[in-house]
């Protein structure tokens, strides 16, 4: 009776390889662990950067869905006027001596415009 040094692999069937049989021999026991070994920890490998590329698509995924939705659409259509509006008037105050005497208005102008900045750039 002689011991076989060997293994096989069967891949899925829905896989890259449709369901293939592949079988390997080595030399001796301890080589055919070694070999054994390296195959389950690269295995787990690629299973551990194909999780993290799912979890990444379920983001983008999440971001799309949110990003078209009519609540976010609408959301940004305000912003966009709400910017306009403010910019409007900040130009007609400008030119008047309104803003010379009252500083705290235009910081006020400043910080809108730096928010809007912002959450277009978030956006």
């Amino acid at each position: 009776f002689q011991f076989f040094n060997g293994f096989q692999i069967e891949t899925i069937q829905d896989g890259f390889n449709s369901g293939k049989v592949y079988h390997f021999q080595a030399s001796d026991k301890n080589e055919c662990n070694e070999v054994v070994d390296l195959l389950i920890n690269l295995a787990n490998k690629a299973k551990n950067v194909t999780q993290q590329r799912d979890q990444f698509e379920k983001g983008r995924k999440y971001a799309l869905m949110v990003y078209e939705s009519i609540f976010f659409q609408i959301t940004s259509a305000l912003l966009i006027l709400m910017n306009f509006g403010t910019n409007i008037y900040a130009a007609q105050m400008v030119h008047g001596s309104y803003f010379r005497e009252n500083n705290s208005d235009m910081a006020v102008l400043d910080s809108l415009d730096l928010a809007f900045v912002v959450l277009f750039a978030v956006e």
